[in-house]
């Protein structure tokens, strides 16, 4: 199956990508990441289908919550390594190959250590979670899990930078496809309490994707340094840039990983069930927006002067498609979640219909964070998105405080995403107005162009 992976080696260069156009890199590669996310989505959906079949909601709310653990943990490890790469490959024309592959042992180290601390204390935030550090084995399931989970964020982030989009697609869905198939084999051989049997078929897939990927994927670079002194050396001078690129990371994506984990601390495992299933399916409706600003960074590096016609483009799309999948779900929440079971049904369709509801806000709050990547600024952005993320926390748990249910929970995380969009409107209006980067830079630094 990994000789099915691998692409024939070609080189990648700057200078090769100069005929190409930036809507077609824009294009191509917003779409492998859809792509990416819609196969993904449609595995996951299986995959947690099987697992609340042959599962105990108990054992389901418990290894999402596990699962989303590692992808925020997997969020710190990385350092914002990923999202620097995005921007530094495509002007390298040396030492790409040294710089990711740094980036991988590093993230991937961190990762492992953090994973280990955190499941050492996962019982104190949850007694639900108290099996993830029951034993020794347990404990290193999801230590490697975090692991090759901040790994896997590093690798899928340079493969965008160096405009290998389809590299990254046939990534996740190897890993979508391998955790899938083991979960079958670990559904016959566990207890439905069981929730370790789900989540280390997670780590097991991430493993062996980056694996996979690395084996297949093949970077040319003119005039490199030897390896060790090229990865290690550039890594150090571009630690400092890449602390920006981890605040907002961690800001951004805390909310999404953290609240699974809230819903188990705050309500309970059965309740989690309901919603990690409900969050599964409104994640497609972010797919869109997260993609197309994941992309417009790299782009707009590449093409600044391309800025404002590009930006608009990628708003429209963006909100046209949430618009459409908000009425969807509205229609068919119920039918939706009945495939997972009667009980997923009942419970968890009005909370479905509420998330989906937040795609809206997530098209401007992308779009702000991109705005603020393309000008340099992400200082002056992080205090407002380091409140935003832990207002969105804190509105999640009054909203259970005081109405003591899943709905409560996750209305009042839309309706405080909601406010901060506003807030953070005025950037994004004036990406799709000036002349190109250099003017969105001045105007987001109060100058005018040209002082």
């Amino acid at each position: 199956m990994i000789q099915r992976l691998r692409p024939a080696p070609r080189r990648i260069a700057v200078a090769n990508e100069g005929n190409v156009s930036s809507l077609r890199l824009l294009a191509g590669n917003s779409l492998s990441l859809i792509a990416t996310q819609l196969v993904t989505s449609v595995l996951g959906a299986a995959y947690w289908w099987y697992a609340a079949r042959h599962f105990s909601p108990t054992a389901v709310g418990v290894a999402g919550a596990a699962v989303s653990a590692m992808l925020l943990l997997g969020s710190i490890a990385n350092v914002g390594l990923g999202t620097l790469m995005m921007g530094e490959l495509p002007r390298m024309r040396s030492d790409r190959t040294a710089l990711i592959a740094g980036g991988l042992a590093a993230s991937a180290l961190c990762g492992t250590a953090l994973g280990v601390g955190a499941g050492a204390l996962a019982q104190y935030v949850s007694p639900d979670l108290a099996p993830v550090s029951h034993d020794s084995l347990r404990l290193l399931v999801f230590g490697v899990g975090c692991g090759a989970t901040a790994a896997a964020t590093v690798l899928d982030q340079a493969l965008i930078g160096l405009f290998r989009g389809r590299v990254q697609l046939w990534r996740n869905a190897f890993f979508s496809v391998l955790k899938l198939a083991a979960l079958f084999p670990a559904a016959a051989g566990a207890a439905r309490g069981s929730a370790l049997a789900i989540y280390a078929t997670w780590s097991l897939g991430t493993v062996v994707s980056i694996a996979a990927v690395i084996r297949a994927v093949r970077v040319s670079d003119s005039g490199s340094r030897p390896l060790l002194a090229a990865q290690w050396g550039r890594l150090r001078v571009l630690a400092r840039a890449a602390l920006p690129h981890f605040g907002f990371n961690l800001a951004l994506q805390i909310p999404a990983f953290a609240l699974p984990i809230f819903a188990v601390a705050l309500l309970s495992a059965r309740d989690n069930a309901s919603f990690y299933v409900a969050w599964q399916v409104v994640a497609l409706l972010f797919v869109v927006p997260i993609a197309l600003t994941s992309v417009l960074y790299p782009v707009i590096a590449r093409d600044p002067a391309g800025l404002a016609r590009i930006t608009r483009l990628t708003i429209i799309t963006s909100l046209a498609v949430s618009a459409a999948g908000i009425l969807c779900l509205a229609l068919a929440s119920e039918q939706i979640l009945g495939v997972f079971g009667h009980r997923y049904a009942v419970s968890g369709a009005t909370t479905l219909e509420i998330l989906a509801l937040a795609s809206i806000p997530m098209t401007i709050k992308s779009h702000y964070v991109a705005v603020y990547r393309i000008a340099g600024r992400l200082a002056r952005a992080l205090p407002l998105v380091w409140g935003a993320a832990i207002l969105e926390l804190a509105a999640a748990s009054v909203g259970v405080q005081i109405w003591g249910s899943l709905r409560s929970f996750s209305a009042s995380w839309v309706v405080m995403l909601s406010v901060e969009s506003l807030a953070m409107i005025g950037p994004v209006v004036a990406a799709t107005r000036v002349a190109d980067a250099t003017a969105l830079t001045a105007r987001l630094s109060g100058r005018r162009r040209g002082d």
